[in-house]
């Protein structure tokens, strides 16, 4: 569960640079009104502020120094995009200049994004060999615990037994003794 949180925000965070990428792309196509612009933008806007969101909790579950490295590096990268690609887009497409949006976009943000994905592949590639080991971690306990169970198992087996031998002596040997007395 401790793994499954962070992961599914990285899952959100990339779903959300998607979609934000997809629709300043749309609505450079489209070249909508101005006031059909202003949904596009709006949802760009929403989305970066919800990816705000997720990579402030996601960083409350970044430990290692390694992963601390990746995620600076992927914030740098990703405010580079914003502030050079995603922000003169949306600016462009407020005042219905289409071809200047049509020229960040794909001239700058579209590279932008790509060392972003390129960086957040590499978290998630970290995260899938964190919890790879964990995995690891976890079948060790588990097949020692496993072991450990079935020799006691055993063990309560063979000293039932053993008991159970002592006692048919103790009972059984009076008895023997009685029977044969009495003959």
């Amino acid at each position: 569960q401790e793994r499954l949180i962070p992961v599914s925000q990285l899952g959100r965070i990339n779903d959300l640079m998607h979609a934000s990428i997809e629709q300043l792309t749309i609505a450079i196509i489209a070249r909508p009104s101005p006031q059909n612009v202003q949904k596009y933008i709006d949802r760009v806007e929403a989305n970066l502020a919800e990816i705000d969101s997720l990579v402030k909790d996601y960083t409350k579950h970044v430990v290692s120094d390694e992963d601390k490295n990746l995620l600076g590096e992927w914030t740098a990268l990703r405010d580079a995009l914003i502030g050079k690609g995603i922000k003169p887009a949306v600016s462009a497409l407020k005042t219905q200049v289409f071809n200047d949006a049509e020229d960040i976009v794909l001239g700058v943000a579209v590279k932008q994004f790509a060392k972003v994905q390129e960086v957040f592949d590499n978290i998630i590639t970290g995260e899938l060999k964190s919890a790879n080991r964990t995995r690891i971690a976890a079948d060790a306990r588990y097949c020692f615990t496993r072991f450990l169970m079935m020799g006691a198992v055993l063990f309560a087996f063979g000293l039932s037994a053993i008991l159970a031998l002592y006692v048919n002596r103790a009972i059984t040997g009076p008895l023997a003794a009685l029977t044969a007395a009495m003959k």
